[in-house]
């Protein structure tokens, strides 16, 4: 039987369709709609707060560019004196104490060398001074470093950051001087954490973290608190990270989804690149943000559903209790549609959300479609890199031995079409390695990627190729490919095989033939003009060993390191300028001779660790990589340092002979060589004879007892004693006997030598019989010596060679505050400073007595008292009469007052300087002798001498003067000045050297006569009048036209007080109807609306009529001024106190909350 169902069953089944299948059905739309919705609200609003994060940061750093910029021209000006140090440290100082952001400053020259630097500490922020040839922060400023090349181009540099004691630095480097040729560098080192820190606190957001990364991907901000990451991670592993990484411009979250953020809980990621400093933002918005507001409105939804299904429910029930009304409804339906009436009665309903989820439908397509641009972008990118790569790349399905994919390289190395090459196995190409690429396979799989240059690829032709192969393991659609970069290194091979051959042939020579030999061979595989082997024959001077010059050999030669790029290799680093060498070094005159254009040398030490010579290579055109210069000068380094020593090792053996011989023949005292057995003498010099009287013949085969030199041969018996039981002797002080029978006191020392594998015994003996009677003399003499050591006015200070202080004089005792027992035998380090002072003085010290000379210099001291005052040294050695160093004696002066002095007269020295600079005054001192004179900064600026080619004499002079007075000037100065012992005092005409223009100039100075009244100097002064010159002559000119003039401008005021007067009327009439209307209406307001306005109303429109009213009487002073020409001045009294009042009280209404009392004294009355 057929199942029925009610009417009534199926009408409540409808009610429950209709009432639960919206909710259903919409309700996942909706949830998603909104989450969408939100999620598009979240990333607009964070994309405009990003953008003005982003335009706060390049804001503040083109302010710091810009500043450092302006900043720039008075360093440069600092620069151009000399350098002047402490002006620098002072804008140093100036600009470290204003910005916070900065860390330190430093300035180089266009030599690459530090001028002068400060930096802050990260603890304390104490500022540092930094001076040559201190390096700031281990740094070094090479001419290759990105900061230096492009800033030497006049261009502004930011580099990118990096960490440096615990926090994020990054440089900006901007030109000093012109930008065509700048003068300097100047460098900043900013701290990422104080540029980024105020930006940040004042835009971060709640609940929102926001924070910075580099192109790296490296954290450089501080993490928000509960960050899970620390500052400097790398954050690679956030989808938005690689994606701003790879991007040019804004990265939205769109369809990237969430992930584990900074904090290790679902984020949402927007972020976007600061292209000025080339580092990106990122806000990180918690989920929670987004589902949160949905879920409580997902809670409302649900809970309107439920009210929705009771009601329509409870509807449907009473309505399935009229059952008629439908089922009536329904039969008319039926007959109608019987009838062949199948119209449908009119309805109506809202589109509004299918309008909204179009819109959003038609939004996603968007996103989609600018990603799918962007993807389609980006392959394009990598499908050209591949194509036009310089290496060959193979991408291979090592599973099945089949090359899939190569690019054109790859078909160009191995000579195959791309067509042959993809139906080739890889063991075709690798015939010789099929184990060996077999496991590089293998490495390949297993570690990711692998590199190796030991394999070689065969050519369609059957050549082999020495290749070089970095492989990688790559995922497309599940399958796994190998992309292969392979390197043709034959050339490579070529040159290591050369380099080999050339090693070979020159570890064969020795002497100046390996060093020639090695030349030519390094300038040859070099292909440059000159390659030169150089020995350092003092600090200041170096001697060549082998100078090839194209491909000869030329002589020898010595020559001064100053202003060399051979004086920076000696400082013992590797210099290389790959251009413009001459540029850099422009007082290298053999550099232009030779028309050098780049240079490359490295140093050679010795085994004690210093700089015994260089190696360099210059050439007429540029050089390209120092690396590959450097790493092949590099393996001949090591054998020309030793054969450099080996000569040196031989010369000095040659010496040393030279010298014993020397010193045994020449020596003042009696050398004698005696033979063990039998006391046989068989060698004695020129001294012997000397002292005891016995010829050579004499001597030779005789002992000392058969020349009877003992007296008491007791004596004898202990000398020989002793030498039996020590081995040597050493000043023995015995009497011996001449040949003429005179008894002499001598000092005997002796020891035992080998000559030729047999035992003798070497004596020299000294007559000390005059220094005996001396010593006598001189212990009378210390008596006197002591007296006028203690009455000198200088403190004398005498101390051992370790210097500890031995004697110290009254003087030196007042002057330090110490007595001689407190400083008795202890370290001179009490009178110094700090260890510091004290390590540099005994440098200086050295330095000096190395060099043969007494130690006179400044230095700073310290009293007992902790003062620290200025002194002036002079130290020289104490020896002994045999010249042994005994100590050393220094005197010192104190030099307070004097450095006061010395500081006043260089105060006026700067005053006058900036004086001559205002005044636009130079001076000049002539040597009227040589006809030489000096000059000024400002003298020079006023004749435009700019180069250096200018020679300062008096045709120099008569050079610069007009033409028209050069005659008269020349007669002037012979004549008038010279020949009458005048003063100068002339006014005339010069042509600037530089720009040849025409300038006025007075020109003063004052004659130095010898004794015999003859002029030996002229000191004087030159001031620029061009100015004043051409103001005389303009005044001459109005001056012959003053009548003409005075009439012209009566007229021309006559006019202009007319037009005065007519357009003060007018404004005044204009002004007037505005005002009365004002007035007017107010005065209406106040009274017929006086009950409906309150007390702050009707002050208002009080205080509104009193400024018309004031503004009216402003009107007819005006008009009064503008009479003021056509009428009698009336003078009368003036309140300045009722005036005052009056003022005060216009500001007190202005600002009624203002608190301010104002003093003013009643009854000040003047006349005016």
């Amino acid at each position: 039987m057929k199942k029925t169902f009610s009417i009534k069953s199926v009408w409540y089944g409808l009610i429950a369709l209709f009432t639960l299948l919206p909710i259903v059905l919409l309700l996942p739309l909706i949830m998603h709609r909104s989450h969408a919705l939100m999620l598009e609200n979240a990333v607009l609003i964070e994309n405009l707060h990003i953008d003005r994060i982003k335009g706060e940061v390049q804001s503040e750093t083109k302010r710091l560019i810009s500043m450092l910029e302006n900043k720039g021209d008075s360093m440069a000006y600092a620069l151009g004196r000399g350098p002047d140090i402490d002006l620098l440290l002072e804008l140093f100082e100036a600009i470290l104490s204003r910005e916070n952001s900065i860390h330190a400053l430093f300035i180089i020259d266009m030599n690459v060398g530090l001028v002068a630097g400060m930096d802050r500490s990260h603890d304390t922020g104490r500022m540092r001074k930094i001076l040559p040839p201190q390096q700031p922060h281990e740094r070094t400023f090479d001419a290759d470093s990105p900061r230096v090349a492009i800033a030497s181009m006049g261009r502004n540099y930011i580099g990118s950051p990096a960490m440096h004691e615990g926090a994020w630095n990054f440089d900006i480097a901007v030109p000093i001087g012109p930008r065509e040729s700048p003068t300097g560098i100047l460098v900043a080192s900013i701290i990422v954490e104080e540029l980024w820190g105020d930006i940040g606190a004042k835009l971060t957001r709640p609940k929102v973290d926001t924070y910075v990364i580099d192109r790296r991907g490296a954290l450089l901000s501080a993490p928000p608190p509960g960050a899970i990451y620390k500052q400097g991670d790398i954050l690679t592993r956030f989808h938005i990270v690689r994606s701003l990484i790879i991007s040019e411009r804004h990265s939205h979250m769109g369809a990237l989804g969430a992930y584990e953020g900074i904090k290790g809980v679902p984020v949402f990621g927007v972020g976007a690149q600061i292209d000025i400093l080339n580092w990106a933002i990122i806000s990180e918005i918690p989920e929670e943000m987004i589902t949160g507001p949905i879920y409580r409105f997902l809670l409302i939804v649900i809970g309107l559903g439920v009210l929705f299904v009771i009601i329509f429910g409870g509807f449907g029930f009473w309505l399935a209790n009229g059952m008629l009304v439908p089922i009536i409804s329904m039969s008319k339906s039926f007959k109608k549609a019987e009838a062949g009436d199948y119209s449908r009665a009119d309805t109506t309903s809202s589109i509004t959300e299918i309008n909204q989820l179009i819109a959003g439908f038609d939004h996603m397509i968007g996103n989609i479609n600018r990603r799918e641009i962007s993807l389609r972008k980006s392959e394009e990118r990598f499908r050209n890199i591949f194509k036009n790569s310089n290496d060959a790349i193979f991408m291979i399905e090592t599973k099945m031995d089949k090359i899939v994919e190569v690019n054109p390289k790859a078909c160009a190395m191995l000579g195959y079409s791309r067509e042959e090459l993809l139906s080739t196995p890889m063991s075709a190409i690798h015939p010789k390695e099929i184990k060996e690429i077999g496991d590089f396979v293998q490495k390949v799989y297993k570690e990711g990627s692998a590199w190796t240059d030991e394999l070689t690829c065969r050519t369609k032709k059957g050549n082999f190729l020495p290749a070089e192969i970095s492989a990688s393991v790559t995922e497309i659609e599940g399958k796994t490919f190998m992309i292969a970069m392979v390197r043709d290194i034959t050339e490579r091979k070529h040159f290591e095989d050369t380099l080999q051959n050339i090693a070979s042939g020159v570890s064969a020579e020795t002497g100046e033939a390996f060093f020639q030999k090695l030349v030519l061979s390094l300038a040859t595989l070099l292909d440059a003009n000159y390659a030169f082997i150089d020995e350092f024959v003092d600090d200041d001077a170096a001697r060549t060993l082998a100078f090839c010059a194209h491909g000869e050999i030329l002589d020898n030669m010595t020559y001064y390191l100053e202003d060399t790029p051979c004086s920076n290799v000696a400082g013992q680093r590797t210099c290389f300028y790959p251009y413009d060498v001459q540029k850099r070094f422009p007082k290298d005159r053999m550099l232009a001779d030779m028309g050098v254009e780049s240079y490359i040398g490295k140093p050679l030490y010795g085994s004690a660790g210093h700089a015994i010579g260089l190696i360099a290579i210059m050439d007429d055109k540029p050089m390209k990589s120092a690396e590959h210069l450097e790493s092949i000068m590099e393996i001949f380094t090591a054998r020309a340092e030793a054969e450099i020593e080996r000569m040196g090792a031989d010369k000095a053996l040659r010496e040393s002979e030279e010298k014993f011989s020397k010193a045994f023949h020449s020596s003042p005292d009696s050398i004698t060589i005696t033979s063990l057995e039998g006391g046989r003498i068989i060698e004695a010099n020129e001294g012997f004879e000397r002292i005891f009287g016995f010829t050579r013949e004499e001597t030779l085969g005789k002992s000392t007892l058969d020349l009877g030199l003992w007296p008491d041969p007791e004596i004898r018996k202990r000398f020989t004693g002793l030498l039996e039981k020590n081995g040597t002797v050493t000043d023995f002080e015995v009497e011996l006997k001449t040949r003429q029978g005179e008894n002499i006191i001598c000092i005997l020392s002796a020891e035992p030598i080998e000559l030729s594998q047999t035992p003798y015994l070497i004596a020299t003996t000294r007559d000390i019989t005059d220094r005996k009677k001396t010593e006598k003399k001189l212990k009378e003499s210390e008596l006197w010596l002591q007296s006028i050591y203690s009455s000198l006015e200088e403190a004398v200070i005498v101390a051992t060679a370790d210097r500890k202080l031995k004697n110290i004089n009254k003087a030196g005792e007042k002057m330090f505050g110490y007595s001689f027992e407190e400083l008795e035998d202890k370290s001179t380090s009490v009178l110094h400073v700090d260890h510091d002072h004290y390590m540099e003085f005994g440098r200086r010290i050295k330095k000096a007595f190395d060099k043969g000379e007494p130690a006179d210099f400044e230095f700073e001291l310290k009293r007992k008292n902790g003062e620290i005052f200025p002194t002036e040294h002079t130290v020289s050695l104490l020896k002994n009469n045999e010249g042994a160093t005994m100590g050393i004696i220094s005197s010192v002066r104190d030099i307070t007052e004097r450095k006061k002095a010395e500081e006043a007269l260089w105060e006026s020295y700067r005053l006058l300087e900036r004086s001559q600079k205002v005044a636009s005054l130079g001076s000049y001192a002539l040597d009227v002798s040589s006809g030489t004179w000096s000059s000024s900064e400002v003298l020079d600026k006023i004749f435009g001498i700019t180069d250096g080619g200018f020679t300062r004499n008096v045709e120099g002079w008569l050079a610069i003067i007009h033409p028209e007075h050069k005659e008269e000037m020349q007669n002037y100065f012979a004549g008038h000045v010279l020949a009458g012992r005048n003063k100068f005092d002339k006014e005339y005409r010069i042509v600037r050297r530089d720009d040849r223009r025409e300038r006025w100039v007075h020109g003063l100075g004052e004659l130095v006569l010898d004794e015999d009244q003859n002029p030996v100097k002229m000191i004087g002064t030159i001031q620029d009048i061009t100015e004043r010159v051409r103001a005389e002559r303009e005044l001459a000119m109005h001056r012959d036209h003053l009548e003409e003039l005075v009439e012209a401008r009566t007229n021309e005021l006559t006019n202009v007080n007319k037009e005065l007067e007519s357009f003060a009327y007018s404004v005044s009439h204009d002004l007037r109807a505005p005002l009365r209307a004002i007035d007017g209406f107010s005065k209406a307001l106040l009274e017929d609306y006086a009950a409906k306005l309150d007390k702050e109303g009707k002050n208002y429109l009080g205080r509104v009529r009193a400024a018309t009213g004031r503004m009216a009487l402003l009107i007819d002073d005006l008009l009064t001024l503008s009479r003021v020409t056509r009428t009698r001045m009336m003078s009368g009294q003036v309140d300045l106190s009722r005036l005052a009042h009056d003022v005060a009280d216009d500001l007190r209404k202005e600002c009624p909350e203002c608190n301010v009392e104002f003093a003013i004294e009643e009854g000040l009355v003047a006349q005016g």
